[in-house]
């Protein structure tokens, strides 16, 4: 039996949960795999930036999926109606965290008021999408998009960027959606997800990992986009097969903590992306001392607090952060003591280089005849597009014509 015989007929002796134990990498290979043919492309558009350039930072975008609550978040202090329309769920203006007169942080979050204080996060009020549209789906498919709905972007808005520019890696690594799929913010542009370090790659397969890995290469050995796919995926299992994955049991508190050990691991990773689900408060959100959002603000507190502190142990001070969500929740309550679906919300923006310790955005207020002009809702005065391209701007050297083809851009001066 010849070596290439021994390998397929181990590779056939696979169990069927071995395969599945397996599945991580082979999940990358389809996400690289969907949006490679757009390689050749990036390729040439590279050609015509400084291939030595590479990118002031680095960028971290965190997605609460659900549309979390503005006004949970940063608390209006001075608006009447604000308590009117919210009587069992409005946060105490003495309870919140100071920001400055206008607004409160929810105190749940004293690890990022902290940092508020040290300069390091700016909150950014009433952000939204023009669109005003109310499907979640639909509105977080609009927003990895870059869009309005008013025009027919098929690729990401981070995918735009790194298509364009050049690259800092030659590799697989350079964008990351830690969790199950790429995110759509990197749809067409050949970036890798992995749902955590200790899944990622074959090592499940356990002593079949070997065979197997020459299985797949042998299988992918034509050269075409979709085995370049294959091949990029398995270079890249190798390369973090050897980086300490986090133990935590707590699916968020173990991306988070992969994160820091991927940003540490100097790949060539210029962008990750990850999600933070069960933000759609519709019942039981609570005020100060319990409910949905008080549980939902601790947790993305100690979180970020814990990813933040393990950057300042090892000295990463290059990345920032971007809390943002699809929408917001409208100003009253609804008799389930939650908010229905809403426009404007809030954004976070953290690290260094940024004009933090003060609040962004221009605040519409929450007056009757403002709020039922906006249907409701916490009227929109950022665009988000605004603050995704001067963010990915002065972090990753985008530009935002590019970012956002038909759209007028207006930076919000949250970075310096």
């Amino acid at each position: 039996m010849t070596s290439h015989d021994r390998t397929m007929h181990m590779a056939a002796t696979l169990s069927r949960r071995n395969v599945l134990r397996s599945g991580a990498a082979l999940a990358a290979t389809t996400s690289l795999a969907s949006a490679f043919p757009t390689v050749a492309g990036a390729a040439a558009s590279a050609t015509s930036t400084d291939a030595s350039a590479s990118p002031a930072g680095r960028l971290l975008v965190v997605f609460l999926r659900g549309a979390a609550d503005h006004l949970s978040i940063t608390v209006p202090l001075d608006e009447p109606h604000y308590h009117d329309a919210r009587p069992t769920i409005a946060i105490d203006p003495d309870a919140t965290l100071p920001l400055d007169d206008r607004f409160g942080l929810h105190p749940a979050m004293p690890r990022l008021h902290a940092r508020y204080n040290a300069g390091e996060v700016a909150p950014v009020v009433a952000v939204g999408n023009p669109a005003a549209n109310r499907s979640h789906f639909l509105s977080q498919d609009l927003f990895e998009r870059g869009s309005d709905g008013s025009d027919d972007l098929g690729d990401g808005w981070l995918a735009r960027h790194l298509n364009a520019s050049a690259t800092r890696s030659d590799g697989a690594l350079r964008a990351i959606t830690v969790g199950a799929n790429v995110d759509e913010s990197l749809i067409g542009f050949p970036a890798l997800g992995m749902t955590s370090l200790s899944t990622f790659g074959l090592s499940r397969a356990g002593d079949f990992a070997g065979p197997l890995e020459d299985m797949m290469r042998g299988l992918h050995a034509s050269g075409s986009y979709l085995d370049q796919a294959a091949i990029q995926a398995l270079d890249a299992a190798a390369v973090v097969a050897g980086l300490p994955a986090s133990q935590q049991r707590n699916r968020t508190a173990a991306a988070f903590e992969d994160i820091v050990t991927l940003f540490d691991a100097d790949l060539g990773i210029e962008a990750i992306t990850v999600s933070i689900d069960g933000w759609d408060t519709h019942d039981r959100m609570g005020n100060v001392e319990e409910g949905y959002m008080k549980d939902l603000l601790e947790g993305l507190d100690t979180t970020l607090g814990i990813m933040l502190d393990g950057f300042d142990e090892i000295g990463i001070d290059d990345v920032t952060t971007l809390v943002v969500t699809e929408f917001g929740r409208r100003v009253a309550e609804n008799g389930s003591e939650g908010c229905d679906h809403g426009w404007a919300s809030s954004a976070l923006v953290i690290g260094n280089g940024i004009d933090g310790g003060r609040v962004h955005g221009d605040w519409p207020g929450l007056d009757r005849d403002v709020v039922r002009d906006s249907n409701g809702d916490v009227p929109m005065t950022t665009d988000y597009r605004d603050l995704l391209g001067e963010v990915a701007t002065a972090t990753l050297g985008a530009d935002p014509t590019i970012l956002f083809p038909d759209h007028s851009f207006e930076p919000v001066g949250v970075t310096t």
